[in-house]
């Protein structure tokens, strides 16, 4: 895993700075208005959780780094839990899943397709 995810998670949040509100809402359009819960493999710092949170959506992200998982816990907007995507279990049902970013980069051919 690259630095950036860990050792310099308080970078991560001042390179991906943006607004991100035109984007929730293209998210939510697309998840459709039965999807209340939503799952986000890869959530990194979190940064999606409040934009989605006011639209009225609960989600639950996922990732690999603690210091990224803390980073999105303190945004008291969703539910971040330490965990590698591809192989996780969740307690959770979900209406949708979204995958912003880069996320699906982070993983080799074999991971995609399994």
């Amino acid at each position: 895993m690259s630095d950036l995810y860990d050792d310099l998670a308080d970078l991560y949040d001042a390179v991906f700075d943006w607004d991100v509100e035109h984007e929730a809402d293209w998210l939510v359009e697309r998840l459709g208005a039965g999807c209340v819960r939503v799952l986000e493999p890869g959530c990194g710092s979190g940064r999606m959780f409040a934009p989605l949170a006011a639209r009225g959506l609960s989600v639950t992200g996922i990732d690999r780094s603690a210091a990224m998982v803390e980073r999105a816990r303190a945004r008291n907007a969703g539910t971040a839990v330490l965990g590698d995507i591809t192989d996780f279990d969740v307690e959770d049902r979900f209406d949708g899943a979204i995958c912003p970013i880069n996320t699906l980069g982070h993983l080799s051919h074999d991971e995609v397709g399994s």
